[in-house]
């Protein structure tokens, strides 16, 4: 061994070395390497395991009720009294509320039912007046009844068979119109005319003229009011159906006048042949 201070050669083993005297130290082992820390098995990741799923789904939240769209019923009268009080375009313009078919419905049920009901209270009138009553009570159940019946099919011809009468002419003329307008159309031109027919022209012809009523015979003798209000009805009538269905169908040109003339036709003559059946 070698002495780290002066280099002189020692024997093996010595203490202090041999020419300087300093202490040898002994040989230094190389220092270990560190142990590697041991590796810890990895572990496997936990398995992912998906909820599962709801068998049944949850109840759905009960869907609000639906608002019907069924008109309140004074909006019936309203399109009534508006239509004869705006002939040009009052019916057109409320035949746009008249989309759905029950509404359409409700409005006619009501022009044929109070027409029917006035007109047959009238008749009622009229024939207590001139004492014209049957003396058998058949006879006159019958008669009633006859009048009743005959009267409810005149307007609802008046109203359900003008516009069947349109419809099947839109149908020949490739054209496509809605039956529910076409009905609340009609059944808004009947109501005035022959609501004026009912209570004021047959009501003038309804109060019996005798010899003691001079100037009321001669006022109808040389003033025919009741010819001239029921002329008037009819004309009022037509202008309400033209202005109403035209604008509906939006027909233009002589095209309009036809068709709207030859439904009035059909409708006159269907309403006149039926007639003779009661």
């Amino acid at each position: 061994m070698f002495c780290p201070i002066c280099g002189k050669e020692n024997p093996e083993g010595s203490t202090f070395c041999a020419g300087c005297g300093k202490p040898l130290s002994a040989p230094t082992a190389p220092a270990p390497a560190p142990a590697a820390a041991p590796v810890a098995p990895q572990q496997p990741a936990p398995q992912q395991y998906a909820a599962p799923q709801q068998q049944y789904a949850a109840p759905a939240a009960a869907a609000p009720a639906k608002k019907s769209a069924i008109l309140p019923f004074g909006d019936f009268f309203k399109s009534l009294f508006t239509a004869a009080l705006k002939p040009v375009t009052g019916a057109s313009d409320e035949a746009k509320k008249y989309d759905l078919i029950g509404n359409s419905l409700i409005l006619s049920g009501i022009v044929v039912g109070i027409l029917t009901i006035a007109n047959f209270l009238l008749y009622m009138l009229r024939t207590t007046i001139y004492q014209n009553w049957p003396r058998n009570f058949g006879d006159a159940f019958v008669r009633v009844v006859r009048n009743f019946f005959g009267s409810l099919f005149d307007y609802a011809l008046m109203t359900f068979g003008f516009a069947a009468i349109m419809l099947l002419i839109g149908l020949i003329i490739k054209e496509k119109w809605s039956f529910s307008r076409l009905l609340a159309i009609c059944s808004m031109a009947v109501f005035p005319s022959e609501a004026v027919r009912i209570l004021i022209v047959r009501f003038f012809t309804s109060v019996p003229v005798n010899s003691d009523t001079t100037w009321y015979y001669t006022m109808l003798k040389y003033f025919p009011i009741s010819t001239v209000l029921s002329a008037a009805a009819t004309i009022y009538a037509f202008i309400l159906l033209y202005e109403g269905v035209t604008r509906e169908t939006k027909l233009e040109g002589n095209k309009k006048g036809f068709v709207v003339a030859l439904a009035w036709v059909a409708l006159e003559f269907v309403s006149h042949y039926i007639g003779l059946i009661y």
